[in-house]
């Protein structure tokens, strides 16, 4: 399936989609609205989706529907949860009732679908799309989300790295002098010093502080309720973990308070769950929350202190500081600054953390860029897997010399023996220097006609997109076999593809 030629000049609306860790954020734009943060389509006035999602026999679901399921289903679903650790590793996250490895490249590219689907409630016409990625992603990873992603789209997906799209959100102007950017994501509070130019932004500096993580934050408060309910309800956990349907509506409802202005004083809510028939009131005051920021921030100042000095600039040399958090935060953190590192108060820009996405849509609008399309050489060596002629295990054949211009093209055969094979398996392995084979790419053709030995004629292909294809001919009758099934690889199996998308949506 090939993404659609739609021509930007037509486009009317452009849809950006930031996967942080626990929560997907998006935003729209169009000729009409400036970036606007996307409601979650399952639970209104909800800005962030939680990155989940369930498969079972029906299909998949994705955020707080997926969550419900999780919890109320029984045999439970496969939950599947986004994780960026796994996307920038390549790991695979689960595995499916088929073997089917699931990774976090397929999970976004679920997620795009879904909500280019469900874009169609505010969009004329569908809408280019703008992925936000991690600014370490490997080029050969980025290339195989973009073409993932832009494949169960059905649309062209040009990806933005991080950085870039915080700094095209940003309401500041480019200077010589560096910017401090703190932000408090999901998996961890990311410190960046960065020299913001009118030609281009460069990272002088960055840290990542797990401990001051947004999921770090909720594994506190998780634990201490749990603590809280021990003596009144022996031997049931009130939570099990911090994703949770329960736990994750409370913790969207707790900040819903505390980002709002403090002036307004509205109440805390209060929640009601039962465990064994008994109903225990939750409780979390305005002024317990503020105790417990307070003690998660403790010694942030520190953090940027650290950075700062490893990077030989002071406070006073800084352009500004962006702050990235809910506003329950962003207030504790800039008072921390103005009086552990003496900067003023109105150097201090504060955001929320959907201004990745919304950045990353103003960003395209101003300079719409391609897709992240094109890989100029083969960055390994790419080779077949076969039976070494002692059949003693498997050897490898290399096709595709690393350094080799791509596109790039490879021919071999072998010989199939019909008496024993209906079915042709061919495994493709990249192999870095001085590394040993890993599997990249498999195909199986079939069925085979006839008896006895077979030549068969393989061509494979690697396009500047990164994709891998592969075709046998027959050798007998010069006819092409039959595709059965082709898939990515990594060495625990093969991982899932745009097919198994499209049906479970």
């Amino acid at each position: 399936m090939k993404p659609l030629d739609v021509p930007v000049n037509a486009m009317e609306s452009i849809l950006a989609v930031h996967l942080g860790d626990a929560y997907l954020r998006a935003a729209y734009l169009d000729r009409i609205n400036q970036p606007t943060a996307m409601e979650d389509a399952g639970e209104l006035q909800k800005f962030a989706t939680p990155s989940v999602v369930t498969l079972d026999s029906s299909g998949a679901l994705l955020g707080y529907p997926a969550l419900m399921a999780a919890t109320l289903n029984s045999p439970s679903p496969l939950v599947w949860r986004y994780s960026r650790s796994d996307l920038c590793a390549g790991r695979v996250s689960l595995t499916d009732a088929k073997g089917q490895g699931l990774t976090a490249t397929a999970f976004t590219a679920f997620a795009v679908r879904r909500m280019v689907r469900e874009s169609t409630a505010w969009a004329a016409a569908r809408p280019h799309v703008v992925l936000v990625v991690p600014d370490d992603l490997k080029p050969l990873a980025r290339l195989d989300l973009v073409g993932l992603a832009a494949d169960a789209a059905e649309l062209p997906v040009t990806l933005v790295g991080e950085t870039q799209a915080l700094m095209a959100g940003m309401p500041c102007e480019p200077s010589d002098r560096p910017w401090l950017v703190m932000s408090f994501d999901d998996d961890a509070l990311q410190l960046r010093l960065i020299r913001h130019g009118t030609a281009a932004t460069d990272i002088l500096a960055e840290q990542a502080v797990v401990a001051h993580g947004l999921n770090a934050l909720r594994t506190r408060w998780l634990d201490r309720w749990n603590q809280e309910a021990a003596p009144l309800l022996s031997g049931a956990a009130l939570f099990e973990h911090a994703h949770v349907a329960e736990f994750d509506r409370i913790w969207q409802d707790i900040w819903q308070c505390l980002d709002t202005d403090p002036r307004l004083n509205p109440s805390m809510p209060t929640w009601a769950v039962v465990r064994k028939s008994t109903v225990l009131p939750l409780v979390l005051t305005r002024a317990a929350a503020r105790v417990e920021l307070d003690s998660f921030l403790h010694g942030v100042d520190a953090q940027v202190q650290t950075l700062l000095g490893r990077a030989a600039h002071g406070a006073q040399q800084l352009a500004g500081v962006i702050v990235v958090a809910p506003k329950g935060i962003s207030r504790i953190v800039q008072a921390q600054l103005c009086q552990h590192l003496g900067l003023p108060a109105d150097s201090i820009l504060c955001e929320a953390n959907s201004i990745y996405a919304q950045g990353a849509a103003l960003g395209y609008r101003n300079h719409p860029q391609p897709g992240y399309a094109a890989m100029a050489q083969a960055p390994s060596t790419l080779g077949a897997m076969g039976v070494a002629k002692d059949d003693t295990g498997l050897t490898f054949k290399p096709l595709i010399p690393a350094g080799t211009p791509l596109p790039a093209a490879a021919s071999f055969s072998i010989m199939a023996n019909r008496d024993l094979q209906r079915r042709l398996l061919i495994k493709l392995a990249c192999q870095a220097e001085g590394a040993t084979a890993q599997l990249r790419h498999q195909a199986e053709f079939g069925p085979l006609q006839g008896l006895g030995m077979l030549k068969v004629k393989i061509s494979v292909q690697w396009q500047a997109d990164g994709r891998i294809s592969v075709a046998a001919v027959d050798g007998e009758n010069e006819q092409a076999l039959p595709l059965i099934a082709a898939s990515d690889m990594t060495p625990g199996g093969p991982v899932l593809g745009v097919a198994d998308i499209v049906r479970w949506d």
